[in-house]
């Protein structure tokens, strides 16, 4: 009885879907299987040519026509391409060049993450439009930049009223204006922009890709009072799961997604990376929660449909 709700409760379409991934698995991995055999033959051939060539030699019998002949042979025997790897794990060596590239922000009664960008020679803070709808009198809102090990790189101004892009897609991309701590903040062009070298992942992934966000979740966050001095510190956190699912709000070309990946408030405007045929790429900005009645879901804005008017990009 129990197998039966979950069948009914998941529906008859989930049911055949999983039908046809699996097909689609085996069939792929058919694929490979016959790749992998058809360069192993090959290359069992221009050895076998190869060893001939060698005992004949040894034998005092190889005669230069009968050599050209085997040459020949190995030149004429096709090379077939080695297998891709297929493995879409995202490691620590994958994720390590990009970790700093994101960055917490702070707003007068709002704040989230954010991911450096460099487009055209310029510098951004890519984030959602929420993030920073709350700004400071003078109409700033700042971030925080720490290096891999979470060491201080500095604090910088950012002001919302010069985002390229619009909040009616819940996103910006702001300028960064100045450094609020001169004193001790890295020059502006000397942070991590790597994660604006990353392509963009493909417009639609397939479910079950694998997912990494990047950001500041409200979890993460701790009080402490040091020296008598009350603070708060808020750590980098990233964490991992799959693309469960695609938001139907969105054209269907590029959806959102929803992702077993842990998010919290606070991860808004952060990055998401996935990896495809061409390796880690971008995957959106997580976003919102999707809260069901035993479980939530975060939610990804993807990328492409990010930047579907900003021609510069």
């Amino acid at each position: 009885m129990v197998i039966g709700s979950i069948l009914i409760a998941g529906g008859a379409g989930g049911y055949f879907g999983y039908v046809k991934f699996g097909e689609y698995k085996n069939a792929q991995a058919e694929k490979e299987k016959s790749a992998q055999e058809v360069a192993q033959t090959q290359q069992q051939a221009i050895e076998g040519a190869k060893l001939e060539i060698e005992k004949l030699k040894a034998q005092g019998k190889l005669s230069e026509e009968k050599q050209q002949q085997l040459e020949q042979q190995i030149q004429n025997t096709p090379k077939q391409a080695t297998p891709k790897n297929n493995d879409d794990s995202i490691t620590v060596k994958d994720l390590e060049p990009y970790i700093s590239g994101v960055v917490k922000i702070h707003c007068k009664n709002s704040e989230g993450s954010g991911s450096l960008w460099k487009i055209d020679n310029k510098y951004f803070v890519l984030t959602n439009a929420h993030v920073v709808e709350s700004t400071y009198p003078d109409g700033s809102c700042s971030f925080i930049a720490d290096d891999s090990n979470e060491q201080l790189e500095g604090a910088y101004y950012i002001y919302p009223e010069k985002m390229i892009l619009g909040d009616e897609i819940d996103s910006a991309l702001i300028p960064i204006d100045s450094i609020a701590t001169p004193e001790f903040s890295k020059p502006i062009n000397s942070l991590n922009y790597k994660i604006s070298s990353l392509p963009r992942c493909s417009k639609k992934m397939p479910q079950g890709s694998k997912v990494v966000t990047i950001g500041y979740p409200a979890y993460a966050k701790t009080e402490y009072i040091l020296q008598g001095i009350r603070g708060v510190s808020n750590a980098r956190i990233i964490t991992e799961g799959v693309i469960s699912g695609y938001s139907s709000i969105l054209p269907t070309s590029h959806p959102n997604y929803y992702v077993s990946a842990k998010i919290d408030s606070g991860n808004s405007g952060g990055i998401a990376l996935s990896k495809d045929e061409n390796g880690l790429c971008v995957l959106g900005i997580p976003t919102w929660i999707s809260l069901g009645n035993y479980e939530t879901q975060g939610i990804v804005q993807n990328v492409w449909y990010l930047l579907i008017n900003l021609m510069a990009l």
